[in-house]
């Protein structure tokens, strides 16, 4: 049995248990660097995702653009939902 998580495993948690990701969200979370690219790797594998563009205002007053990720588990393939089962019992809480 691994004792490690992969950046997918990461994202799927933190959508469990938080709602929605952004990409500063995943860097600062757990160091993923690359959010979009993580997303299509698990769009290809059979996850389902709702995304809406978003903006806020950043360090200097500017404001920014940025997409943010919501889980559909509803249209998901057998095999994401079945990730999405392991990475729900990491503590016990689903």
């Amino acid at each position: 049995m691994k004792n490690y998580r992969t950046q997918h495993e990461f994202i799927i948690w933190h959508l469990l248990t938080q709602g929605s990701i952004s990409s500063m969200e995943a860097f600062d979370g757990f160091g993923c660097t690359k959010l979009a690219t993580r997303i299509s790797e698990m769009k290809d594998m059979g996850f389902a995702f709702i995304q809406k563009m978003e903006s806020a205002p950043n360090r200097y007053g500017h404001e920014v653009h940025f997409m943010r990720y919501w889980l559909d588990e509803d249209n998901c393939s057998e095999e994401a939902l079945d990730m999405i089962c392991r990475v729900r019992h990491w503590h016990g809480r689903y």
